[in-house]
């Protein structure tokens, strides 16, 4: 909440700091303090360093157009540890760990060297090579990407061949092919690659789970009580739904839908899905058989039943069919619906539908014609809550242990 100055050079080209030791390099030379930057010493006017960084140890310093040194002295006396690297390059990132070094540097990507930098192997087989930041864990080796998801990579055995389960063909890691759920204490998700990939808690270790999926198809993956589902589109076959006993290792096939129904909803042992044409159904048997629910639901959504790409979600106990013609909420798994946006009015006076809608089974919040409202449960009752959000643009509503996220 507070800072103090602690040195103001003309330059600073780059820093870091290890305990009590702080290195500075700035236009002056190489500035070291031992005291958190209350005193200052001056090592010498060496070249301009674009990384500096202390690890395991030793300092690594990397001189622009010039070689990587290493000193294991606090900045007092460096040493060459870059030897047949080629000094043009640019280092982003260093680790040590023991006698190994791990470099990424543009153009290379993440280089190994085992005896303290004497020589260097190439060690990215099958990984993209921009912008990974390496770190060391207890046996593996992580390296991240320059974004979030499931980046992750490990090297576990030392080898070259890095794993990385949720990449696409391109290398890209936010491209997965389905959807993530977490169904009997473990997540799923298919990889681009069409492949079924499971872990077991921690989102960061996978394992490849049964056989590929069919070439030019999608999945969708929807996780209910005790049941997990594929639900598999393309391949000129309409959308076809399986069910796995064993956690993704084999699949049984319980149903076909046509193209024109959008994706399904688990509640409880039930699944649901709209079709524009004939409306609402829902099945009991993992869609197996499907029997039409929700009769004159087109009446509650302020416009026609058929014709409208109406969307579904559930939370608790309750189903929600909602489009921008408005919104109907049911307590009975589909049976009937009550209309639950009589009283959100637009400023022309006039009820709304939505766009979005979230719930945690007792909350329900929706965005509607720009402002994001809160009911609680069916009530009706709604108040605007987006007071000091700056965009609501592509808004996503989401509930977690009582918040409420945008």
């Amino acid at each position: 909440q507070s800072w103090l100055l602690i040195h103001q050079p003309a330059t600073i080209h780059t820093f870091d700091v290890h305990d009590d030791v702080l290195l500075l390099h700035t236009a002056a030379g190489l500035l070291r303090s031992t005291d958190y930057g209350l005193s200052w010493e001056n090592l010498g006017n060496i070249p301009a360093f674009s990384l500096l960084k202390w690890s395991d140890g030793l300092w690594f310093a990397k001189e622009n157009d010039g070689p990587l040194r290493c000193s294991a002295d606090n900045g007092l006396s460096w040493q060459i540890c870059s030897a047949g690297l080629s000094n043009d390059v640019y280092i982003q990132a260093a680790e040590k760990n023991g006698n190994t070094f791990l470099l990424v540097m543009a153009g290379y990507g993440l280089i190994r060297s085992g005896d303290l930098g004497a020589s260097w192997h190439i060690c990215t087989s099958g990984m993209k090579t921009d912008d990974w930041i390496p770190s060391f864990g207890s046996t593996q080796i992580y390296a991240v990407g320059n974004y979030l998801g499931m980046g992750q990579h490990f090297n576990a055995d030392g080898s070259n061949i890095w794993q990385h389960p949720i990449l696409s063909a391109t290398g890209y890691a936010y491209t997965l092919g389905s959807n993530m759920v977490h169904y009997n204490g473990a997540y799923f998700v298919a990889g681009a690659d069409r492949q079924l990939y499971r872990s077991t808690g921690d989102l960061e270790h996978w394992e490849a789970v049964g056989s590929p999926f069919p070439a030019s198809t999608s999945q969708q993956l929807l996780a209910t009580d005790g049941h997990l589902y594929r639900i598999q589109n393309g391949g000129g076959t309409g959308k076809l739904i399986y069910e796995t006993t064993d956690a993704g290792a084999s699949w049984t096939l319980n149903g076909t839908l046509s193209i024109n129904t959008y994706p399904l909803v688990g509640l409880h042992d039930w699944l649901f899905y709209w079709d524009i044409t004939q409306g609402l159904f829902r099945s009991g048997d993992g869609g197996v058989t499907w029997q039409s629910v929700g009769a004159g639901l087109g009446d509650f959504l302020n416009g026609p039943t058929l014709g409208v790409t109406n969307i579904l979600t559930a939370a608790g106990d309750l189903l929600f069919v909602y489009s921008g013609y408005g919104i109907a909420a049911s307590t009975n798994n589909g049976l009937t619906f009550t209309n639950i946006n009589t009283n959100l009015i637009s400023a022309q006076g006039y009820p709304m539908g939505t766009e979005q809608l979230a719930s945690d089974g007792t909350h329900v919040a929706v965005l509607a014609q720009g402002g994001i409202y809160y009911s609680i449960g069916l009530s009706d009752q709604w108040v605007k809550i987006n007071g000091n959000l700056p965009d609501l643009h592509s808004v996503k509503l989401a509930f977690h242990n009582n918040y409420l996220y945008a």
